[in-house]
């Protein structure tokens, strides 16, 4: 099964944009472990609508870990993550990709990809949506943001910009970053 039909299997409506304030992701009393070591123990945090959270320490406290498992690609040892009031198990991944997206520190593309490729591939989500007829628009608005030039080769110097650019502003409202 390829990205594509994941995403197209039925039509998708498009999750309502939280009002600020509303909490976008949410930990309750989470515990998760890294192989058999336990690195979070009791955790409780909401990031809401509309601010800015930080999250600060020293290396090895556990900051990328706790991304990870607010984002749903680390399996809590216990406790509970809510996506958009959800338990993050509940949602479909194609669902769960409308409502937050993730940055990592870094990721490697294997072929030569054309800037505006990659930059569409982030537009993956959108499948199967009424949103998904605008994607030329949001790769050409995304690609204007940041000042990426059309028709490139991705390069070095180009590496950064159009890692960020698959999470264009019309996407999922919870980006999360992720440290490696």
């Amino acid at each position: 099964m390829g990205v594509i039909t994941l995403f197209r299997r039925t039509r998708r409506s498009i999750p309502v944009r939280p009002a600020p304030g509303t909490p976008c992701a949410e930990a309750v009393d989470l515990h998760a472990r890294l192989g058999q070591r336990e690195v979070l123990a009791g955790i409780d945090l909401s990031a809401r609508a509309g601010e800015v959270l930080a999250l600060v320490g020293p290396n090895g406290a556990g900051k990328s870990t706790l991304l990870a498992a607010l984002c749903a690609d680390l399996p809590a040892a216990s406790g509970t993550v809510r996506i958009d009031g959800r338990p993050v198990g509940d949602w479909s991944a194609p669902d769960l990709a409308l409502r937050r997206s993730v940055l990592p520190q870094s990721a490697a593309l294997s072929f030569p990809f054309p800037v505006e490729d990659v930059v569409r591939m982030g537009r993956a989500p959108w499948a199967g949506t009424p949103l998904e007829e605008d994607d030329e628009e949001a790769v050409a608005r995304a690609m204007a943001a940041t000042e990426v030039f059309e028709g490139g080769l991705l390069s070095r110097v180009y590496r950064q910009p159009v890692e960020v650019l698959p999470h264009p502003r019309g996407g999922a409202p919870l980006v999360v970053p992720i440290r490696g």
